[in-house]
């Protein structure tokens, strides 16, 4: 009788145990997923916030990544005053020069993701920085959350007014290699023109050691070249007094019905060398977030950004300064990026070898 007493305890005890043992195991659980309900009520929250009460009274700070008084500067002056108007924020400029825009830029990527930080971008230098593996860069383009573009230039070749072609599509007749101008290696016209050679496939001798456009253009009068490169609206005025005519678009869109350099391409690849150089001359001068800003935040800002750009007293200002400005959506920033980071070995080569 004392042994099945003992025995009986024995069990008692064990099962004792095992629903201690589960409890702790509830409490444990318990203690997990109220911690999960915790942080995804707190995302939840920033979902479910009303982002005008979010921002109004805040103070959003804008990274230039240049000094005072330049064009990035400008711009970002010109248009703080309307992103507050649709914001109901304060927008503070903030210059963050050094390393050719990559101190200021770095600084935007690694900033707090709430939504109060915002940078303008020189989207071909930093896509250019990216593709060569340039020392210092500590972003990745791919991951900024894009609210938008203000600017970006159209790419044209312009000719002398007496050169024998009339279109651009016809200029492999010329007999000879097409004589075009450019400052030097590192230059936005040189690489213009080298993309123009290989997308093409017309033999083109590319004359350096100007010492800026205004020699070219001279050089050009003089008959001892036939073109230069540039964008549409520093190449606009020659052609209007009648020096120079335009003659082949690089990349972008203008009201003159030219030859488009993509209807030249002598192949699939010169097509993606195309695409990847258009995606980084398009995306131009562009404004982003750091990564990871909250999506109703995120759709907010875009939206504030747009109304800043389409608001007409905003364009009167710009035309009054003669600012050209160009707006894109977010979505289409963030495309134009992808396209350019999806450049060819081939293009990236070009690149490499045009900068050197």
């Amino acid at each position: 009788m004392k042994k099945i007493f003992l025995v009986m305890l024995l069990v008692l005890g064990l099962i004792l145990t095992g629903c201690g043992a589960d409890n702790s195991s509830s409490s444990t659980g318990s203690s997990d997923q109220e911690q999960n309900k915790s942080t995804q009520k707190t995302a939840d929250t920033k979902q479910a916030e009303d982002p005008a009460a979010f921002y109004k009274g805040k103070v959003i700070n804008w990274i230039v990544p240049y000094g005072p008084g330049g064009g990035y500067d400008t711009y970002t002056r010109m248009l703080a005053p309307y992103l507050e108007k649709y914001t109901g924020a304060t927008v503070v400029v903030k210059n963050v020069p050094g390393a050719g825009s990559l101190v200021g830029v770095n600084q935007l990527f690694e900033t707090k993701d709430d939504g109060l930080t915002i940078g303008i971008t020189n989207n071909v230098g930093l896509i250019s920085s990216t593709l060569a593996k340039a020392e210092g860069v500590n972003f990745d383009l791919k991951k900024f959350t894009w609210l938008g573009r203000i600017v970006a230039d159209a790419k044209v070749v312009s000719v002398s007014k007496d050169f024998s072609i009339d279109e651009g599509k016809n200029l492999k007749t010329l007999g000879r290699p097409f004589k075009v101008g450019a400052t030097g290696k590192g230059a936005s016209n040189y690489l213009d023109a080298v993309v123009v050679k290989e997308v093409s496939g017309v033999p083109m001798d590319i004359v350096t050691g100007f010492g800026g456009s205004s020699e070219i253009d001279l050089s050009i009068a003089r008959g001892e070249l036939d073109a230069t490169c540039g964008s549409y609206s520093s190449r606009l005025s020659l052609v209007k007094s009648g020096d120079q005519k335009m003659f082949l678009l690089i990349s972008g869109e203008i009201p003159d019905q030219i030859t488009s350099l993509k209807d030249m391409a002598i192949n699939d690849e010169a097509l993606k060398i195309l695409k990847a150089y258009d995606g980084m001359l398009s995306s131009g001068r562009s404004v982003a977030a750091p990564p990871g800003v909250p999506e109703v935040r995120a759709n907010f800002l875009k939206d504030a950004f747009k109304k800043a750009m389409e608001d007409p007293e905003a364009i009167a200002q710009f035309e009054k300064a003669k600012r050209d400005i160009g707006y894109a959506s977010g979505d289409e920033v963030k495309a134009m990026v992808m396209d350019a980071l999806d450049a060819p070995q081939k293009f990236v080569d070009l690149l490499k070898e045009s900068i050197s």
